[in-house]
């Protein structure tokens, strides 16, 4: 999938929408997952009755005049309504003047249902402690530091800091016109001690007395400060990374 770059605007149309499946008796459920992008039609996309042994899909896009695929194979331009089509799971793929969308659906014998895709780009935006490179199928998107665009559906990223030793893969399901926001929290793991013994301080946050074994602590610089009434604090700079255990220790008497 195309990551939306080339000239679309941000916020230009930033409703959301609500999957919905319409059967053709007119009893309307909701849709498990809530996939965006497919919703029932408010009238039906035909007045003839669907196949018994398949179903009916109407594809509306804005702006229209997108290039319909499904599985992978040319089907005609929107607005368009597919029929018969096979029960089961298809992908249906929009591909637009700056933007390629894609929709997995599953249609059901039977039934009718429409897909109405905005193809204008949507917005991730990460948030974390730590800087984080973002890439997709290999592309550099850019940074946590900043929103990246993205195409509307389902991206899988890679989130990565590869000073930390940090590497992930998240899955973001972005909007048209919306900003996705992603938070993570990257941990590590240390080994606390202290001669005598002293409570243990992680970025002013008391996290407990010494000794303290493979505690969770957040990834990157973080400040460690032994306290121990009978003696002066004492305070340590440590890099957390992802790859090793931090193994940190003072000793009061030396």
């Amino acid at each position: 999938m195309e990551d939306g770059r080339g000239g679309d605007r941000p916020g230009r149309r930033g409703r959301r929408r609500r999957s919905r499946l319409q059967v053709v008796s007119g009893r309307s459920v909701d849709q498990q997952g809530d996939q965006p992008g497919a919703r029932a039609p408010a009238e039906p996309a035909s007045t003839k009755p669907v196949p018994k042994n398949a179903g009916r899909v109407t594809i509306t896009t804005d702006p229209p005049g997108a290039k319909v695929l499904i599985d992978g194979k040319a089907a005609g331009e929107s607005p368009l309504t597919l029929e018969p089509v096979p029960p089961g799971r298809h992908t249906f793929t929009m591909v637009g003047a700056n933007i390629t969308a894609k929709r997995t659906i599953r249609v059901e014998a039977g039934k009718a249902m429409t897909i109405d895709m905005a193809l204008f780009s949507g917005f991730a935006s990460i948030a974390a402690p730590i800087v984080l490179d973002i890439s997709e199928n290999g592309k550099s998107l850019g940074t946590s530091a900043d929103s990246i665009i993205l195409s509307p559906g389902r991206h899988d990223l890679r989130l990565a800091n590869k000073d930390l030793g940090y590497v992930v893969t998240q899955p973001v399901e972005v909007q048209a016109g919306e900003t996705t926001h992603v938070t993570l929290d990257p941990r590590g793991t240390a080994n606390i001690n202290a001669a005598p013994w002293a409570e243990v301080f992680i970025d002013g946050e008391k996290a407990g007395e010494t000794p303290l074994a493979n505690v969770s602590i957040r990834l990157g610089v973080r400040e460690i400060v032994f306290r121990n009434p009978q003696f002066p604090d004492r305070k340590m700079i440590v890099t957390v990374t992802a790859t090793e255990t931090a193994n940190v220790s003072v000793d009061f008497i030396k």
